[in-house]
C-alpha cells in the first residue's frame, strides 16, 4: 500500500510539471479532471472556477459516469448554493466532505447537483449524494475554485491521508490554473490591443474616405458597411438631435424594420439612445429588455436585444446617436464598444462636416429673403431636367410669374411690406405645387416653377390658380389695394429643345401677358395666333397697327436699351427711302417692317442681348438666328410678303460678310439695305451694355468708314446728306437727337 501511495504521488508530481508546461486552460482543467478519476481513483470529477463579477462558480469540467450532467456545464452556480457544503462541520483538513447521512441535500442544491445513483451501500461506504469538494488556492491564497471528486473506486470514504493527497494534487492543480488563467489574460489583453491595433488601422482608412465625401447618404452607408467589418450587428440605426423640438430624429436605418425606425421620434433624455445623448456617455446594455431606461419603438418586435449605443459628439457637442443592435440573445464585448467610441468620433466630424457643408450649399442656392430657390440653381436644375427629358421622353412645363403692380406696393406701403408680399407670394407657390416641383424666386418680383412630366395645359391650370391666390392676398389690412399677377408658360419640347431657349420662351409668354392687359396667363405658343389676329389681313390699317404697335413694344421691352429703338428706326427708314424716291405704299410698307425687324429676337435669351463682354461662338449661333425666326414668325401671321426679305437680309454687309445667307452688294434686297443703314445708326446713338452711347458726329464717321464695307455707299451718302443735314429736320433727326441726348 505504500509502495501504491508512492507511486501515486510520483504519477501526480510529473503531471504537475506537465500542467506548467500548459497554457491553454480548457487542456489544463482536462487533464486535471482525468488525473483524479485516472490517478486519484474516483469515477466522477468535477471543475468550477470562480466568477467574482457575478459572484458564481461556472462548470468548467464534468468527467465520468455522468453525476455532473453536461447541461450544467458552462452555466453559472450561486455562491451561495456551495456556503452549504463549506460549512466548518463538514472540512476535512483544508477541504469538504459532507455526507448525505448527517446532511442530506436540499432540492435546490440537488438541481445544481445531480448524482448519480449508487445504490444500497454499506453504512461506512460512499453514497449516493455523498461529495467532496476540494478547495483551489492562488498563490495569494484566493479561492480560484474547487474540484469536485466524487465515487471513489474502493467505495471508501476517503481518510484523512487520502484527503491530503488529494490536496497536493489540488496545490498542484490550482498553480496551472492560476498559470493558465494569466495567459488566458495576457492572450486575451494581446489579441484585443491588436484588434484594437487592426480596428484603428481600419478606421484610419475608413476615416479617409468617410472625411473625402461630404455626401451625408454616403457617409452613412460607409459607416454601416465598415461597422459591420469590424464589430457584427443585426440592425444599425444613426439619429440626429433636433435641438429645436429637443428630440432625436432617425436619419439613416440599416434594420428589417427600417421604416418603423425611421418613423420613430423620442426626446432627448427618453430611452437608451435619449440617455446617451443627455449624458454623452456611450452605453453597452447586453439585455435592453430589462434595462428600464428601454424605449421600445412601436411595431417592432419584443425579443432579446444587446446594444451598443454611442453619443455622436463634435467638440463636446452631441449632435446625435448611433446604435448597434445584436438579437437573438448574442452579446456585445467590452472591446467591441471601443471600436464603436473610436469610430462614432470620426463618424461624428464627417456628419457635422457634410451637414455644415449642406448649409452652406443650401445658403448658395436660396434666395434669403423668400426661402426658394434663387435663379442661378434653377438654371442648374432646368438644365437637369432637360437631360432627364431627352432621356426618358418626358415632357415639363416652366412658369415664369410676375407681380403686376409690385414697384406701387413699395412705392405707397414700403420695402418692409414690399418683402413681406415677396414672403407670402413664395408661400403661394410652396403650397399649390409638388414635392417634385422647383420653385425659385427668378429676381427682383418674378417667380419661376418648374414642373418636371407636366403639360403646358396642366401648367396652365396652375398658373391660373396662383394668379388668383396672389390677387386674393390682403397687401395692408383696411386698405382696398390689391396685387395682380401676370404668368408666362413654356413646355418641353414644344418650346424649345435646350434650357436657354425654354427660360426664353417662357420670359417671352410672361411679357405678352403683361403687354396684353396683365392678370393673366399666356403659353408661348399660342404667340403665333396673337401675331395673325394683331396683324392680320388689313396690316397697315388703323385697327391692326395697335397689334403692330404691341408687338415692337414687347420687342423693345425684351432689353434694358431698346426702349423706343424700333419706333426712332422706323422713322429713320422712312425718311431714307422717301429721299430715295420709294412709292408711298412702299416707304410705309418698309416702316412697318422696321417696325418689325428685330422680331426674332424675343428667342434669344437676355443674358445673351445684355452680355457686356464678348460673344461666344454657340451665342453668336443664337444671336444669327432671330432674322429666320422673324420671318416665321410674321409670314405665320399672314403679314405682306413684300415686307419680309428687309426683316430677313437687313443683317447682310455690302462686302458679303453679313447673315444669314452672305448676299453682297445688290444681292441684298433695297429695302435690307435701307433697314440696315439706320439700324445702325440708331442703335450707335444708344448705350449698349458692351459700350457707351455715341454722338450723331461719331456716329456719322462710323458710317462713312463702313461705306462700301457694310453698308450700301449709296445710301450712307443720301442718309447723312440729306436725312442729317435738312434744313428742316425730319422727325427722324429728332428722334435720333433725343436718343442721342
Amino acid at each position: 500500500q505504500l509502495g501504491a501511495r508512492s507511486a501515486q504521488l510520483e504519477a501526480l508530481l510529473r503531471l504537475g510539471n506537465e500542467l506548467r508546461g500548459i497554457f491553454d486552460l480548457d487542456t489544463v482543467l482536462e487533464r486535471i479532471g482525468q488525473a483524479v478519476i485516472d490517478t486519484l481513483g474516483f469515477r466522477e470529477a468535477g471543475i468550477y472556477l470562480y466568477d467574482k463579477e457575478s459572484d458564481c462558480y461556472v462548470t468548467h469540467v464534468a468527467l465520468g459516469g455522468g453525476a455532473l450532467d453536461e447541461i450544467l456545464l458552462r452555466q453559472p452556480i450561486p455562491r451561495r448554493i456551495f456556503e452549504g457544503f463549506q460549512r466548518e462541520e463538514f472540512r476535512v483538513s483544508n477541504s469538504y466532505f459532507r455526507s448525505q447521512r448527517r446532511a442530506p441535500s436540499s432540492p435546490e442544491e440537488k438541481k445544481y447537483f445531480p448524482a448519480t445513483d449508487l445504490g444500497e451501500r454499506a453504512e461506512d461506504e460512499w453514497q449516493t449524494d455523498d461529495t467532496l469538494l476540494v478547495p483551489l488556492l492562488a498563490r495569494d491564497n484566493t479561492v480560484l475554485g474547487l474540484l469536485d471528486v466524487y465515487d471513489p473506486v474502493d467505495r471508501q470514504v476517503p481518510s484523512l491521508d487520502v484527503v491530503r493527497v488529494i490536496e497536493v494534487f489540488a496545490n498542484q492543480a490550482a498553480i496551472a490554473i492560476e498559470s493558465a488563467l494569466q495567459y488566458r489574460q495576457i492572450d486575451s489583453q494581446q489579441r484585443r490591443l491588436e484588434r484594437q491595433l487592426q480596428s484603428q488601422r481600419d478606421l484610419l482608412k475608413v476615416s479617409e474616405s468617410v472625411l473625402a465625401t461630404l455626401d451625408e447618404k454616403v457617409i452613412f452607408d460607409t459607416i454601416a458597411d465598415t461597422l459591420a467589418a469590424l464589430v457584427r450587428y443585426d440592425a444599425l440605426s444613426i439619429a440626429k438631435v433636433d435641438e429645436r423640438a429637443g428630440e432625436l430624429v432617425t436619419v439613416f436605418a440599416r434594420d428589417e424594420w427600417a421604416d418603423e425606425v425611421l418613423s420613430f421620434r423620442m426626446k432627448v433624455g427618453e430611452g437608451l439612445s435619449g440617455w446617451a445623448v443627455a449624458h454623452n456617455e456611450a452605453l453597452l446594455v447586453n439585455d435592453v429588455n430589462v434595462d428600464p431606461r428601454i424605449a421600445r419603438v412601436p411595431g417592432t418586435p419584443d425579443e432579446p436585444q444587446a446594444s451598443i449605443v454611442v453619443p455622436l459628439a463634435v467638440r463636446e457637442k452631441v449632435i446625435g446617436v448611433m446604435c448597434l443592435d445584436r438579437l437573438h440573445g448574442d452579446t456585445f464585448e467590452e472591446d467591441e464598444l471601443d471600436v464603436v467610441k473610436l469610430f462614432a468620433n470620426q463618424a461624428a466630424i464627417a456628419i457635422e462636416n457634410a451637414e455644415l457643408y449642406e448649409r452652406s450649399r443650401q445658403r448658395a442656392i436660396t434666395d434669403s429673403l423668400t426661402g426658394l430657390f434663387n435663379h442661378g440653381y434653377l438654371q442648374e436644375l432646368i438644365e437637369r431636367e432637360v437631360k432627364r427629358a431627352e432621356r426618358y421622353r418626358k415632357p415639363f412645363s416652366l412658369l415664369m410669374i410676375d407681380l403686376d403692380n409690385f414697384k406701387e406696393v413699395n412705392d405707397r406701403f414700403g420695402h418692409q411690406r414690399g418683402d413681406k408680399l415677396l414672403r407670402q407670394v413664395a408661400t403661394i407657390l410652396r403650397n399649390s405645387c409638388r414635392d417634385s416641383d422647383h420653385v425659385a424666386r427668378y429676381g427682383g418680383d418674378e417667380f419661376m416653377v418648374l414642373l418636371p412630366e407636366t403639360s403646358n395645359e396642366d401648367a396652365r391650370r396652375l398658373a391660373q390658380r396662383i394668379t388668383a391666390r396672389v390677387h386674393g392676398l390682403e397687401v395692408v389690412k383696411g386698405e382696398r389695394f390689391r396685387i395682380a399677377a401676370s404668368a408666362g408658360i413654356a413646355d418641353y419640347p414644344q418650346c424649345g429643345t435646350d434650357a436657354s431657349s425654354i427660360v426664353n420662351a417662357a420670359d417671352t409668354a410672361l411679357l405678352w401677358a403683361k403687354r396684353h392687359g396683365r392678370d393673366r396667363c399666356f403659353y408661348y405658343r399660342d404667340i403665333h395666333e396673337l401675331v395673325v389676329t394683331s396683324l392680320g389681313s388689313d396690316t397697315l390699317g388703323g385697327t391692326r397697327r395697335t397689334g403692330i404697335d404691341v408687338l415692337a413694344a414687347a420687342v423693345d421691352a425684351k432689353t434694358s436699351f431698346r426702349e423706343g429703338h424700333s419706333e426712332s428706326v422706323s422713322e429713320m427708314v422712312q425718311a431714307l427711302a422717301r429721299e430715295i424716291g420709294l412709292a408711298q405704299e412702299e416707304v410705309e410698307l418698309l416702316g412697318v417692317a422696321a417696325r418689325l425687324h428685330d422680331v426674332g429676337i424675343i428667342a434669344v435669351g437676355v443674358d445673351i442681348l445684355e452680355k457686356r463682354g464678348k460673344l461666344t461662338p454657340s451665342e453668336w449661333r443664337e444671336i444669327r438666328k432671330h432674322p429666320r425666326l422673324g420671318v416665321d414668325i410674321l409670314a405665320s401671321a399672314g403679314v405682306p410678303r413684300d415686307l419680309l426679305p428687309a426683316v430677313l437680309y437687313h443683317h447682310e454687309r455690302w462686302d458679303g460678310g453679313g447673315y444669314p445667307e452672305g448676299l453682297r452688294g445688290e444681292q441684298v434686297p433695297l429695302p435690307a439695305r435701307v433697314l440696315a443703314v439706320c439700324d445702325a445708326f440708331q442703335a450707335m446713338l444708344s448705350t449698349r451694355p458692351y459700350r457707351p452711347a455715341r454722338t450723331l458726329t461719331e456716329a456719322a464717321d462710323e458710317l462713312r468708314r463702313e461705306a462700301g464695307h457694310q453698308f450700301d455707299p449709296f445710301l450712307v451718302d443720301v442718309f447723312l446728306r440729306r436725312c442729317l443735314t435738312s434744313t428742316s429736320p425730319s422727325a427722324t433727326v429728332s428722334g435720333a437727337d433725343t436718343a442721342a441726348s
